[in-house]
């Protein structure tokens, strides 16, 4: 075997980091460092200036070092065989599985080598490590044959000798904050991306003379990366198109620096204007230079990406726009006409780069992705840094969500956010956990609405006057859904827009079934219903329909009505029903389907005041948790944990009227104040169960978090981690007809269109259309059809993870697999999907299967595939 000292090696200078098209030698290591290092320093003026501040080094130097390790034989040896002929005829002569081809981790080891660290990397060996997304393999010194050996070692010092006296001297070996260290990993990434693209720097060179400062600052502005013109000093009736109230002033007031900041007040106070707002006095006083509006679901963060949007036109001069950022967020851009797609936007349109675009809004788990175990999670981190950061609806979350949630906030306030949260039903327990340390020492914590926080010790609290009390009635229903049905229907023939708000799909259809069949008469009054089951593009349909009736506006306002949802409309829908009938649920998600109730000032209501009729079956008589849970419904159990439904019922079971919102404060603390030891003991069972789920749970999110130390990364996506389920899903694609060969196929789909698909051929707009006919479902649900999730051949260009295909009969509404196998689900466009037995006699209208049947709301892990 060859010795160390006689693999033969190349000076560095005619080392190249990138082939052309052609095969043939590009630009070489030297040049390619140099030109990351330019893109580096101009993204350097995004790092919030204490990052700066405490780098123990130039911030743009990684980005010169990174790609170092392609000194080496490995990567030399994965060059063209002419092109290493041309350079070192001995060394093309070698087997490659000699050495190690991983350049960031030779990299690494290079420059930890300029610290004499030997037992781990340094900071600035950490983020050359990690400039392709995670630390693959880790060597702490810059030795060995593998590497290729001492004459090659002597070259990589060459290079970066050079580098490091270009960037201005040797830097210091202090060790970085992780946080720090991880938007600097981030933008050194991005650098790396930009530095990387052909578009600006191809691989055969720039031309003679070319000034890299110059082209670096381009290739940015190509990208998109242009300062937003914020138009200075408005007020805040020059950007929205009504004046603050008082909450939004107290908001305004408030918040003047960066910090932390959490608002409370109730349903329809204007919280979102009140956090925009305050965003914008931060970004006109250089503090942040953008923003990311973090929602629960996807339609939260449509409906407000709209508002952000209307928000950017008026205090922006240089046209801004708000990038959507969630799973499906392509579609609507590309619904749009494409706008989207244009260069100077396209290049933020990768899952990944969305964040980094100025003015983002999506869904709270691209933002909690940066603090997960996936591949480039600190290149989020990078994004994120220096913005303000609002969180929506943070009090939907369950255990593990909200425990990723605190160490996102305190990640964020490291990399030099101000985080702006917005609940309108925060416990007090959940409160604290943000403040845990430095937590509000006034007597105002109480108050709501209420507007605290601030920065490191200096946390304050302001009281705010509430609006004017409402007062609602409220009764506890035992009723089954014949009597659901008797009630939301005499109310709408009464002249009420009537909200039914069900915790289940199969609850919602079944409620559906009974109203539609006591109705009168098809004219008498409209009915329609929401939920998840769904196909995108139908849902869309509904969601405009009933804003159209039910919205702010309410041009289409009919005089009786019904809609019966999911929890779908439970947050950020701006709809106003008369009278609200709604299942069981913990306090907070009762308030806020109350808060859909009532919403706006209106003079022809048909009751003096709002009726709220809260259906559950009562455990008072139960003698063990199990009978609890029947009492309550085990769909209902599955949903929200039995523990808090029996607090809940037990604070509700006494209310005949509360008052909003005057008592949203007192009714969490009751909810969420528990103390076991004065409950039944068969309550305290349930009281148990929750503490392990739990504990569980907090173990998991501790667990999916991310450090360098990482082993092995998780896909970077939105199912990374960032929400625990019982239940997995898996994507159908519903179509009404299919003819394909194998690898072709001509579909038509249920909007009608017809369209030919290839498995080797991609279609942007064909993808569309596909996906607007998508819908999740239960995983277990295929499997006890003996379906095996897995997609056909044809739609391999459109369709990244498993997606079943269903074949629908319109007549009959049957459901069959693409290859003929028969389920025992349904579809129709009035109800959506429905699940039952492939042999019932029963139509479309009938009541379907609960879809938590035969399950054990105490044994949900054995549902977690």
């Amino acid at each position: 075997m060859t010795g160390e000292n006689h693999i033969p090696s190349v000076p560095y200078a005619q080392c190249h980091a990138k082939t052309t098209n052609s095969r043939k030698a590009g630009l070489s290591v030297a040049e390619h460092c140099r030109i990351v290092h330019a893109v580096a320093k101009r993204l350097c003026t995004r790092l919030p200036p204490h990052i700066l501040a405490n780098c123990p080094f130039d911030p743009a130097l990684p980005a010169a070092l990174h790609d170092v390790g392609k000194v080496s034989p490995g990567f030399q040896l994965k060059l063209s065989e002419q092109t290493i002929q041309g350079i070192e005829p001995e060394l093309a002569g070698l087997d490659i599985s000699r050495f190690v081809t991983d350049h960031a981790a030779i990299g690494a080891a290079a420059v930890n080598r300029l610290f004499g660290k030997r037992t781990q990397l340094s900071s600035l060996a950490t983020i050359v490590a990690l400039h392709h997304g995670a630390i693959r393999h880790r060597r702490y010194t810059d030795s060995g044959g593998d590497f290729g050996g001492s004459t090659w070692v002597a070259e990589r010092e060459k290079l970066i000798n050079e580098l490091i006296k270009e960037c201005g001297g040797k830097p210091n070996s202090k060790d970085l904050a992780t946080t720090h260290l991880h938007v600097m990993a981030g933008m050194l990434c991005v650098a790396d991306w930009i530095g990387s693209d052909e578009t600006f720097f191809p691989t055969e060179g720039l031309p003679s003379g070319t000034d890299l400062d110059a082209a670096a600052s381009e290739a940015l502005i190509q990208c998109g990366f242009v300062a937003p013109e914020i138009c200075p000093d408005l007020g805040f009736d020059e950007i929205f198109p009504f004046s603050p109230n008082a909450f939004q002033k107290a908001v305004a007031e408030f918040i003047k620096e960066p910090g932390l900041y959490i608002l409370e007040a109730p349903m329809g106070l204007g919280k979102t204007e009140a956090a925009l707002f305050a965003a914008y006095q931060l970004i006109n006083a250089g503090q942040h230079h953008g923003i990311f509006f973090g929602l629960p679901t996807r339609l939260t963060s449509d409906r407000i990406h709209e508002r952000v949007e209307r928000f950017l036109q008026a205090i922006c001069r240089n046209n801004q726009e708000a990038k959507l950022a969630h799973g499906t967020a392509w579609l609507k851009e590309y619904a749009s006409g494409g706008e989207a797609l244009r260069p100077g936007y396209a290049w933020f349109n990768p899952r990944k780069r969305r964040l980094l675009h100025p003015f983002t809004v999506g869904t709270i788990d691209q933002a909690l992705l940066s603090v997960l175990r996936v591949k480039h999670h600190f290149v989020r981190t990078f994004a994120l840094s220096g913005k303000v950061v609002i969180l929506d609806e943070v009090h939907s979350y369950d255990v593990y969500t909200s425990r990723l949630i605190n160490i996102m906030v305190d990640q964020l306030i490291e990399a030099g956010c101000t985080v702006i949260i917005l609940s309108a039903t925060l416990s007090a327990e959940r409160r604290a956990a943000f403040f845990k340390h430095a937590p509000i020492r006034v007597t105002t914590e109480q108050a709501y609405p209420l507007v605290s926080g601030g920065i490191a010790d200096n946390i304050r609290a302001r009281a705010v006057a509430p609006p004017p009390p409402r007062n609602y009635r409220v009764a506890m229903e035992d009723w089954d859904d014949a009597a659901v049905a008797s009630h939301a229907t005499s109310k709408a023939e009464e002249g009420h827009c009537v909200l039914c708000i069900a915790n289940t799909v199969a609850r919602a259809q079944a409620w559906h079934a009974s109203i539609s069949a006591a109705r009168r008469g098809d004219d008498s009054f409209e009915i329609g219903i929401l939920h998840s089951k769904f196909p995108a593009y139908r849902r869309a349909q509904i969601e405009e329909e009933w804003l159209e009736r039910l919205g702010p506006e309410g041009a289409k306002r009919p005089r009786g009505c019904v809609l019966i949802a999911t929890q779908v409309v439970e947050q950020s829908v701006d709809i106003d029903a008369d009278t609200l009938i709604t299942e069981l649920a913990p306090t907070d998600m009762l308030l806020q389907r109350m808060g859909r109730q009532w919403r706006h000032a209106r003079d022809c209501r048909p009751t003096a005041e709002p009726h709220v009729s809260i259906i559950t079956g009562s455990p008072e008589e139960a003698g063990n948790k199990d009978e609890i849970v029947d009492a309550f419904g085990k769909s209902n159990s599955f949903v929200y944990a039995p523990y808090l439904l029996w607090r809940t019922w037990d604070v509700w079971r006494t209310q005949q009227a509360i008052t909003l919102p005057d008592e949203i404060r007192e009714l969490i603390r009751l909810t969420y104040t528990d103390d076991p030891n004065t409950e039944p003991e068969a309550v305290r069972g349930l009281h148990v169960e929750l503490k392990k789920d739990v504990q569980k749970l907090e173990q998991l999110a501790n667990a999916a978090l991310a450090s360098v130390e990482s082993m092995p990364p998780a896909k970077d996506d939105e199912k990374a981690s960032t929400r625990y389920s019982d239940l997995p899903t898996t994507q159908i694609l519903i179509l009404k007809d299919i003819d394909t060969t194998g690898h072709a196929a001509k579909l038509t789909l249920i909007e009608g269109e017809v369209v030919s698909v290839y498995d080797k051929v991609p279609d942007l707009s064909v993808t569309r259309l596909l996906h607007r006919s998508v819908l999740n479902v239960a995983t277990y649900w295929l499997r006890e059809n003996g379906i095996v999730p897995k997609s056909p051949p044809w739609l391999r260009k459109h369709f990244f993870e498993k997606t079943v295909v269903l074949a629908w009969d319109e007549e009959y509404g049957t459901l069959t697999t693409w290859d003929g196998v028969n389920t025992s689900l349904r579809y129709a466009h009035s109800t959506g999907l429905v699940r039952q037995p492939v042999e019932t006699s029963q139509n479309m209208e009938s009541i379907p299967f609960d879809e938590y049947e035969g399950m054990d709301v105490f044994d949900k892990k054995r549902w977690d595939w």
